[in-house]
């Protein structure tokens, strides 16, 4: 409901400090929004709203930054039968442990992440978010290698939840772009997930990340919701 912060403990125990998210719909609902975070600790508020809707920050705010315009795409499954087979330098990245590469490729993945443009965070923190994410990510996802000549030049991270199947991480190193591989990582994911009986997949991205909206739609993938995101420091 508008007004109402709720914690998000895992952000609040990898940052230190106490992080909790709302949903906003007009300005005029701020100040209330304020006075809870204030009086609850809360030292960051990820703030959700319409794209359209420009929030104003009042005193004593610290900081109040528009980070994202988040579109959520969605592709319908059953489209696959017409869909030809993925490239078989596509692999299942199947060690427990982040390589390098892997870790290098993450970082990429998220030059338009709201963790990154958010200049309030302290230094290296995006860095340390991105890593621990693909560090858990290829001990509890399926991961998808593209290789060229042995080397991890893609990768794609699946999250598979009991209703869900998500794209989360999709990066291509730079030498391999413009070849399809992002397109062939994406098909894999297509593939793995009809196979386990899923309806639909989704994807989040940025606005900004104007290339990655123009694969997707590309490939299929229709825009199921926008959202503004600020972040609220206090």
């Amino acid at each position: 409901m508008d007004n109402e912060i709720e914690e998000c403990a895992w952000d609040s125990d990898f940052f230190g400090y106490k992080v909790g998210k709302a949903f906003l719909w007009k300005n005029s609902s701020l100040p209330a929004l304020l006075q809870s975070a204030s009086a609850a600790a809360y030292r960051l508020v990820y703030l959700y709203t319409t794209p359209q809707t420009q929030l104003q920050s009042p005193p004593p705010v610290t900081s109040l930054v528009r980070v994202a315009r988040q579109i959520q795409y969605v592709y319908a499954l059953q489209a696959l039968a017409d869909t030809p087979s993925s490239h078989p330098s596509i692999q299942l990245y199947t060690a427990k442990e982040a390589n390098q590469a892997l870790i290098a490729l993450s970082l990429s993945s998220g030059m338009y992440s709201r963790f990154k443009k958010d200049t309030n965070f302290p230094e290296g923190t995006f860095e340390r978010l991105y890593t621990h994410w693909i560090e858990q990510a290829v001990r509890t996802q399926t991961v998808f290698v593209y290789k060229q000549e042995e080397a991890i030049k893609g990768l794609l991270t699946l999250k598979l939840t009991r209703d869900k199947a998500i794209i989360d991480l999709l990066a291509v190193h730079q030498t391999a772009r413009n070849q399809g591989v992002a397109t062939q990582l994406i098909l894999k994911a297509f593939q793995e997930t009809y196979r386990q009986g899923y309806a639909q997949i989704h994807v989040t991205t940025q606005a900004a990340n104007v290339a990655a909206c123009r694969l997707y739609e590309k490939v299929g993938f229709r825009v199921a919701k926008e959202t503004a995101i600020y972040h609220l420091w206090l």
